[in-house]
């Protein structure tokens, strides 16, 4: 009865947080520099980072990626996953705006991986596999997906951001001009891949 219970609450906190994420994500996109402090927002723009991260697989220069593999064998699957992040930046043509990984979430399509027999799997994913600790029998299949946010790829944010002091000036600032500011997303913030600007 309980665990029936549980099962309940945890499928409503998924419908709330699903709904949530739609609400964010089907605002309108407001420019960088008109976006209002202590508002829900949606923002859009390039990716970049003086902080960068390298994807375990693909090695990519990045702010985000999530690893995820799979390996099945003799009706037992084994599932296994890793993911890092930093703070970063993101860009449009009339600002910048700085995201706080903390308490970012991440939505975008895998860029990256390979499946098939876990035996024929590339040196490169056996590196990666080995490096995480985790453990692959040879007799298996096996899928392994890279995520990444890359610096470059174009973004939407979508937040209730806050304006800090601290930011650079470019130009003079006039006496009665107010003090230069910088969009901070530092609370919960979801944060979804749009695009790739890779060569």
């Amino acid at each position: 009865m309980l665990t029936g219970a549980l099962i309940v609450a945890a499928g409503m906190l998924a419908i709330v947080a699903a709904t949530r994420l739609r609400a964010r994500v089907s605002l309108r996109i407001t420019p960088i520099a008109e976006t209002p402090d202590a508002t829900l927002v949606r923002i859009k723009g390039r990716v970049s980072s003086d902080t960068v991260l390298r994807a375990p697989y693909s090695q990519l220069p990045c702010v985000y990626y999530h690893l995820e593999l799979t390996c099945a064998q003799f009706n037992r699957e084994a599932h296994y996953e890793h993911s890092d992040g930093c703070d970063f930046t993101v860009t449009d043509a009339t600002g910048t705006a700085v995201v706080h990984r903390e308490r970012a979430q991440f939505e975008a399509m895998p860029s990256d991986g390979e499946m098939g027999r876990a035996s024929r799997l590339s040196d490169r994913a056996r590196q990666v596999i080995q490096a995480l600790g985790w453990q692959v029998p040879e007799i298996a299949s096996a899928s392994l997906a890279e995520t990444v946010i890359a610096v470059g790829d174009s973004v939407e944010v979508a937040g209730i951001p806050t304006r800090e002091p601290g930011v650079i000036e470019v130009g003079e600032r006039g006496f009665r001009d107010a003090p230069p500011t910088q969009l901070v997303f530092a609370s919960d913030v979801y944060v979804v891949g749009r695009g790739q600007a890779r060569t």
